[in-house]
């Protein structure tokens, strides 16, 4: 099979496998020179349109584990740590516990109960009943997002295919007045317009860089090199040199 139909028809297949109708994006300019222009695509759209049709199926599967594990951590949050005594939920969007450091214990003392994650959130260690099985006979921990939690205490509902954004970028001001319901692609936009970051790691990337990055290939240069120097992944500059990206201005494969 020609390698533009073989292109064609992994796309397709990957979209009939889950029932999705997402076309391609095309836009009529290089990413690089208007940024703005993508910031209310959606996390499909951009893998679509900076990903080979073969990542596809792993994006979207990563989508879904995301939002199955996003929704069995907020029933946690509405049917148990909201009616758990030992933790209380404070309007600053504090959270604080009478539970000893390890989570066994009641103690006469509160303390706050939040830790910093690694992404800059704060987050609690949260010890949950043990599963229904014979063998199951400790204690889980399930590690529950506080703005998560706040939010659900003070403003409402909460929703598995949404993020708890905060609309002064400070991941750890959880005060309800700072956190809204949104979707990915508003989320997206909001740090884009809001913030300053720029939506993509690398949109900053044009057709004219990627035949640069080509030509160092072919001189020499490693692809640690080649990242290090451009502030991109291994990955994206192999996706480069063998022409599965920024083979045309658009950045698509030349299909």
């Amino acid at each position: 099979m020609p390698k533009k139909e073989a292109y064609r028809t992994r796309e397709a297949e990957a979209r009939r496998v889950h029932h999705l109708e997402i076309s391609r994006p095309t836009p009529s300019h290089s990413p690089a020179v208007e940024v703005g222009a993508i910031v209310s695509w959606t996390p499909i759209d951009c893998a679509l349109y900076f990903l080979p049709p073969m990542c596809y199926t792993a994006i979207m599967a990563s989508l879904r584990k995301l939002y199955k594990h996003t929704g069995r951590n907020d029933k946690i949050i509405t049917e148990q740590f909201l009616t758990d005594a030992n933790y209380d939920v404070r309007r600053d969007g504090s959270i604080w516990t009478c539970l000893s450091s390890n989570g066994l214990e009641v103690t006469d003392t509160w303390r706050r109960a939040e830790i910093l994650d690694c992404n800059g959130y704060f987050a609690i260690n949260y010890k949950i009943a043990p599963a229904k099985r014979q063998f199951a006979k400790r204690q889980r921990s399930r590690r529950l997002r506080a703005h998560r939690i706040v939010y659900a205490k003070f403003n409402g509902p909460l929703e598995a295919k949404k993020v708890v954004n905060h609309y002064d970028g400070v991941k750890n001001n959880n005060e309800p007045s700072n956190l809204e319901l949104i979707t990915f692609e508003e989320n997206t936009q909001h740090a884009f317009e809001v913030l300053g970051q720029s939506p993509i790691k690398n949109a900053r990337l044009s057709y004219e860089i990627a035949t640069e990055i080509r030509a160092l290939k072919l001189a020499g240069k490693t692809h640690r090199e080649l990242a290090e120097r451009y502030d991109i992944s291994k990955g994206h500059v192999s996706e480069i040199v063998n022409n599965l990206i920024w083979v045309t201005h658009e950045g698509n494969p030349a299909v």
